[in-house]
């Protein structure tokens, strides 16, 4: 079984700049989302020929939108995008494109909620 479990090192600073508050924020989830993947070619013996692959999370939210978008997206857009990962079948190629663009789409929606009630 092979085990791609390598994470980057990572590191931030956080400067706020002339304005009062800061607006922006950043979210960081190594090993967000693991999936792994049977030999398709023999089903069989695919307990043990499986492939393992972590996927990790960095995003960092501009809060032009206000503090409350930003903080918004701190808290949802990585469920957001493990969700839309396992939901388009967890392949091994990943549609990141179509994974992303939904993930914002629904982000934008929540958001969109969250000003109105």
């Amino acid at each position: 079984m092979s085990n791609n479990t390598a994470t980057f090192g990572h590191g931030l600073i956080s400067l706020i700049g002339r304005q009062r508050s800061m607006e922006d924020s950043y979210t960081v989830f190594p090993n967000l989302v693991q999936l792994t993947w049977v030999n398709e070619h023999d089903v069989e013996q695919a307990s043990d020929d499986k492939e393992e692959t972590t996927y990790d999370f960095f995003a960092v939210f501009d809060g032009h939108g206000g503090h409350k978008v930003s903080h918004k997206c701190r808290e949802r857009l990585h469920h957001l995008v493990a969700e839309e990962v396992v939901a388009h079948g967890g392949r091994r190629d990943v549609d990141w494109d179509s994974v992303m663009s939904t993930s914002f789409s629904r982000m934008d929606v929540e958001v969109t909620e969250a000003e109105v009630a």
